[in-house]
């Protein structure tokens, strides 16, 4: 209902203003102007560090010059924008004029009957849906990703679809192309695809104004597989409220072009457009905010030998007094005939690799160039490892001798386990189990992890209660033995969730796609845990609330979801009111930015959810608990494994 109330104060809002003339909201917009950059000063420090790193040689006096311009061209948008509420498509076409659109027509005449148009946030791209309803007996469907805030997200629908074109959500792009295909239905299809791919997507790389650059490669895919002709549609500003458009044919034949060539010809064509006026270009998206992966590494004191089939693999960032402490057990008890111990360098800033080459000779190096986090570090670094199984080592864990034994032993006997973990003690206190893991790891529907020898804050102490191997739906990635390939086929840890409960996404991810996860207890480590961030770390508390959440997002089944969904937000904040009513004010906020960033991340992680849930094998997952731990901890005393 207060959607509903909501888009009918904000269309309202926007009709009235739109019936303005053309001059009237020019004035508004020299007054909006002032007030996004000067008074609320919206995202200039992202546009400054945008245009400095494209325009190397140009001075800051230049610089600034080309921020002014832009914010204006900006407030025009917004104004234009608003007018999509009441003009007319006679108007609308004046003002967004198509040069060229025979050449839609004259593909048809020789049996096309679908297009890609490729376009970027240039000028009014809200205007163009009005323009190219030019082609004769066409239909124009564009491509959005729909906004968090469901009113602005039915109004800017709504005005976009004003003139009789359609909209396709992102999500469901391949599958309704394919069906126009299919049908035959004479269409075109519009995809802005100027902006920065999701984490997931970042395939193909350039040099797009003077950076390294990902480019979006969906456009391409679809074109090559259902050989689309391809255009560019050229934008340029002829004077305030007026644009031309110059439709450039890509390609005819999609399928005739070698790999990424189309999506590389795109780079160039939006390049040049905006060199050619940069004001007219959205300089407010953070369209670089993540950095092309060096590839370069070093390898040092050591070379991989194929007959060794085991890589133990740990990640280290300015650790080390944690490895002079505890890489000694490693080493000792690992059979240097058929396994390597490899450290993984995530851009250390301390003397962490000189120390290995003085102490630590027999210890191989893979050099990363920055700190990637726990999750993508160990992706970049599992793309130099060849070995058929990797251990997962946290930098603050001692084995004991025989460790790898039983992990090694379960997984050779039953190649449908994909993850081992032995039993975890803590380090600092040894005859109880180590909180992070336990012996083995379960989850609750809503999102709740706990262990064999763990129930949320409550640990056991180790008496041989759970000494008997089990099935998991987690294995701690403290110390987590698995298959190498396997590892990377599902796409190995998620690399958007930086650090905390990766693993349980990623086992979960193994577990519903028909893997078992298991644990080995007479397999036994000792973990200090909490060594890269501490307990009451706001930093933990908003991770481990954000990655949570998007961790049910990405693997709940869809019948799940909604009540999930539900139910956390109501359970989130009575933990933020917890730590309110406790004196954790900065743990009370970060819950609060945890869910923000969660739904902002959202859309992007509808790609992963669609993969997820139609790779999945098992209906039903028998170690997550159907009912509330919450509930059985706090109203029914249930504090241990066993009672649950």
């Amino acid at each position: 209902m207060w959607n509903k109330i909501q888009y009918a104060l904000i269309y309202s809002w926007v009709k009235v203003h739109a019936l303005l003339p053309m001059w009237a909201l020019y004035i508004l917009s020299d007054i909006l102007y002032v007030l996004v950059y000067k008074v609320v000063r919206y995202r200039v420090k992202v546009v400054r560090q945008n245009m400095k790193a494209s325009f190397p040689d140009k001075s800051d006096t230049e610089l600034r010059r080309l921020e002014r311009e832009f914010y204006h061209h900006f407030a025009d948008y917004v104004v234009e924008t608003i007018k999509l509420a009441h003009i007319s498509l006679e108007e609308l076409q004046r003002r967004a004029f198509l040069k060229n659109p025979e050449l839609v027509d004259t593909l048809m005449e020789k049996g096309h009957t679908c297009f890609i148009l490729l376009m970027g946030h240039y000028g009014n791209w809200e205007w163009f849906s009005g323009s190219t309803s030019r082609f004769k007996d066409s239909r124009i469907y564009q491509i959005y990703r729909p906004l968090n805030n469901q009113a602005f997200d039915r109004l800017f629908f709504n005005l976009r679809t004003k003139f009789g074109s359609f909209g396709i959500k992102k999500q469901d792009t391949v599958r309704d192309v394919i069906t126009l295909k299919k049908d035959k239905t004479r269409c075109v299809v519009i995809f802005i695809a100027d902006q920065t791919p999701s984490r997931n997507n970042l395939h193909y790389w350039t040099n797009f104004l003077n950076q390294d650059s990902s480019i979006l490669t969906g456009p391409e895919r679809l074109a090559r597989k259902l050989d689309l002709p391809v255009i560019f549609l050229d934008t340029k500003q002829v004077k305030r409220g007026y644009y031309t458009i110059d439709m450039k044919l890509v390609t005819e034949t999609p399928k005739e072009t070698p790999e990424n060539w189309i999506t590389e010809q795109y780079a160039r064509l939006m390049e040049k457009c905006i060199l050619r006026n940069p004001s007219g270009w959205l300089w407010t998206h953070k369209r670089w905010k993540h950095m092309k992966t060096n590839e370069n590494f070093q390898l040092s004191t050591f070379n991989f030998q194929p007959d060794k089939r085991l890589a133990v693999v740990i990640l280290n960032w300015n650790g080390r007094a944690l490895m002079e402490e505890f890489l000694p057990s490693v080493v000792a008890c690992t059979p240097g005939e058929w396994a390597d111990v490899i450290v993984a360098d995530n851009g250390s800033t301390d003397d962490s690799i000189e120390m290995l080459k003085t102490k630590f000779p027999t210890v191989g190096i893979i050099r990363l160039d920055k700190n990637y986090g726990f999750a993508e570090g160990y992706n970049q670094a599992l793309k130099h490892i060849g070995h058929e199984y990797t251990v997962l080592l946290n930098s603050d864990v001692e084995v004991t001798p025989g460790w790898l034994d039983a992990p090694i032993a379960a997984l050779d006997a039953d190649k449908t386990i994909a993850g081992v973990q032995p039993k975890i003690r803590a380090q600092r206190n040894k005859e109880y189990f180590e909180y992070a893991g336990a012996a083995g790891g379960y989850m609750d529907r809503y999102g709740y992890p706990y262990c064999r020898g763990r129930v949320l804050h409550v640990v056991e102490k180790d008496a041989g209660q759970y000494d008997t191997p089990a099935d998991l739906l987690w294995a701690t990635g403290a110390c987590l033995f698995v298959r190498t390939a396997t590892y990377k086929e599902v796409g190995g840890l998620d690399a958007g969730f930086f650090a905390h409960q990766e693993e349980i996404d990623l086992c979960w991810r193994l577990r519903s796609r028909g893997y078992r996860l298991v644990c080995t207890p007479s397999s036994v480590v000792y973990h200090v845990g909490g060594a890269t961030l501490n307990v009451e770390s706001p930093r933990k508390t908003f991770l481990n609330f954000r990655n949570n959440l998007l961790m049910l997002y990405k693997n709940l089944p869809e019948k799940d979801l909604k009540h999930v969904m539900h139910a956390r937000f109501w359970l989130d904040y009575i933990a933020a009111a917890k730590f309110l009513l406790t004196g954790h004010y900065p743990n009370a906020r970060a819950v609060y930015e945890a869910r923000k960033a969660f739904h902002e991340l959202k859309p992007s992680y509808e790609p992963v959810r669609r993969e997820n849930l139609a790779k999945t094998k098992l209906s039903g997952i028998p170690e997550l608990r159907k009912g509330s731990l919450i509930l059985a901890f706090y109203l029914q005393g249930k504090k241990r494994f066993t009672e649950l």
